[in-house]
């Protein structure tokens, strides 16, 4: 069991575009508003009524990440500012795979491989978002699965009658007045039933850290149709491609894998003096031979993504609405590796036979792996409704996920490069064909009522559901939960409020969870952890107490506490 107890004081001060009504405010959520605050209809309105808005400028960040880091209660551990593709995130210590990232309502967090599931803030650039909300704990009864520690939300700027145009450059370096570089720009505009909205950007930058260069060029177009009966259909297509240079160890400790051990002499000592001294990475998913963590110049990744969605929403009498909405995500990477015979022999002298690398047949420099993987094939649909009736505010909806990976084709290995005990000193690495995936499904039904002029509640129920069936093993994995949630706001004075939330969340595992439970768990023992033979994977419970706050000194000022205690299971 694992339990968490923090408290955090919040001081503010912003320009008075924020919004700071306290008697409407739900205190466990904020949202960052980018650049002008703009709200175009009135269901923003209202969200905006129930939040801490603040107005913050976008032109100095490079994307999502760099406005989170503002929130006391969000932590980063960066290695590179451009390109950092690890579990960078977390909110209240729950890392990314324990966070749910939606960019207009549809979750756009990477299912993962073999090798994990991240956030990967590289590919949601700040093209044209408008506001992000965050939301921390389990308290919204809309969201779970993997909500265990919060849930990011960003939307795109939707399009008016008036044209929005903007534009944004920036240049700087290290070395040179050039080592990296960002342009951005956005386009939004109405044309009476059509709307039109787009972001487009490209980002580069030169190896600050061994080997690690980036680009990166994104593109996110969306349309938006007015139907008749007040109805919406939106379509919209984000479209990335992502080269990185993988770290390379610059720790001159004799040891090219791994550099955990401090105490090594030359772990602080670097091998190129040309970069500071620094940690290196490796490829994920698989087996870590040498042809995957044994990293030679040039070795680098393309992470191609497709996510697309469509939504139809429909008004009723003013009072009611309904949505529906499904999509599909594709994600590839492509691996290459080129060898740094130094470093093989390095680990050759680490290891006693039979690695039996013989530096004449890999000439230094050359490739050792290409490798293509399908990362993520995911898709699913949700439905959503609400209305007003007779003074409660009710929503509800079902969501299905099909979480899925595809296959791992491995075009080339040089076998006498990758010699490992991980595959039996043969340096072979076998490609893979697509898992089967798991099924994800979700409900919620929630409630907000005034039960005096002073006093809100939100109460709610979720349930959640998993099935994994995995490959040539004849067992099921599966589980299913039903998470309470309720939430009390007293509004003192129209300038401070506080609330208290009760909830229980419930995390379905992730596909590199499952995939490993069922190799470590089945009866191959090729594969398998003795002890682990036959046993379930466990989901992970949490029961959540949060506290807070707020006090509005005036339009643009605020101080805001908050407190919360986790116990997950």
């Amino acid at each position: 069991m694992r339990t968490i107890v923090s408290f955090c004081l919040l001081f503010l001060v912003f320009s008075p575009g924020m919004v700071c009504a306290a008697s409407g405010d739900n205190l466990m959520q904020d949202v960052f508003m980018l650049d002008a605050l703009t709200v175009t209809g009135e269901v923003e309105e209202e969200q905006l009524d129930r939040t801490s808005a603040i107005v913050v400028e976008k032109n100095r960040s490079n994307n999502v990440a760099d406005f989170l880091v503002r929130d006391p209660e969000i932590s980063f551990k960066r290695k590179a500012a451009f390109g950092d593709s690890s579990d960078i995130i977390s909110i209240r210590g729950f890392e990314s795979k324990r966070i749910m990232l939606n960019l207009d309502n549809r979750n756009i967090v990477s299912t993962g491989t073999v090798g994990g599931n991240y956030i990967d803030f590289g590919t949601i650039p700040l093209d044209n978002i408008e506001r992000i909300e965050v939301i921390k704990g389990g308290s919204s009864v809309e969201y779970g699965n993997t909500a265990l520690g919060g849930v990011i939300n960003a939307y795109t700027r939707r399009p008016t009658e008036d044209p929005y145009v903007s534009l944004y450059g920036t240049l700087g370096g290290w070395d040179d007045p050039w080592n990296f570089y960002t342009i951005r720009g956005s386009y939004s505009q109405k044309f009476n039933a059509l709307g039109v909205s787009m972001g487009i950007s490209q980002q580069h930058a030169d190896a600050f850290l061994r080997n690690n260069d980036y680009d990166s060029f994104h593109v996110n177009p969306k349309l938006y149709l007015d139907l008749p009966w007040q109805a919406e259909l939106t379509l919209g297509y984000n479209y990335s491609v992502t080269d990185r240079g993988l770290i390379r160890s610059n720790r001159a400790d004799g040891n090219p894998t791994a550099d955990s051990n401090p105490n090594l002499p030359g772990f602080n000592t670097a091998i190129d003096s040309r970069y500071p001294v620094a940690s290196g990475e490796y490829f994920a998913g698989g087996a870590p031979g040498p042809s995957m963590n044994v990293i030679g110049d040039g070795a680098y990744w393309t992470k191609t993504r497709h996510l697309m969605d469509i939504t139809y929403f429909q008004e009723i009498l003013d009072t009611a609405y309904f949505e529906v909405m499904a999509y599909k995500n594709y994600e590839t990477r492509r691996e290459k590796n080129y060898a740094d015979v130094d470093a093989r022999m390095q680990l050759k002298a680490m290891s006693p036979p039979p690695d039996t690398f013989n530096p004449a047949l890999t000439r230094n420099g050359a490739m050792v792996l290409d490798r293509d993987i399908v990362v993520d094939e995911s898709y699913g649909y949700k439905f959503k409704t609400g209305t007003e009736l007779s003074g409660h505010d009710l929503m509800a909806g079902l969501e299905y996920k099909k979480l899925k990976s595809g296959k791992t084709d491995v075009k080339f290995v040089d076998e006498n490069y990758n010699k490992h005990g991980s595959n039996g000193w043969t340096g072979q690495m076998e490609s893979s064909g697509a898992g089967p995936g798991a099924t994800i499904w979700g409900a919620f039904l929630g409630d907000t009522y005034g039960l005096t002029d002073q006093l809100t509640l939100d109460a709610g129920l979720r349930f959640d559901s998993y099935h994994y069936e995995p490959e040539g093993q004849n067992r099921k994995y599966t589980g299913e939960a039903v998470s309470p949630k309720a939430m009390l706001t007293y509004a003192f004075t129209d300038n401070q409020s506080a609330s208290i939330a009760a909830y229980q969340n419930y995390r379905t595992p992730s596909m590199p969870e499952l995939y490993w439970a069922s190799q470590a768990s089945s009866y191959d023992n090729s594969i398998n952890v003795p002890y682990l033979i036959g046993e379930n994977i466990k989901p992970e419970t949490a029961r959540g107490l949060d506290i807070a706050y707020k006090y509005n000194f005036s339009a643009d000022e605020f101080i805001k506490l908050s407190g919360f205690y986790y116990s997950v299971q």
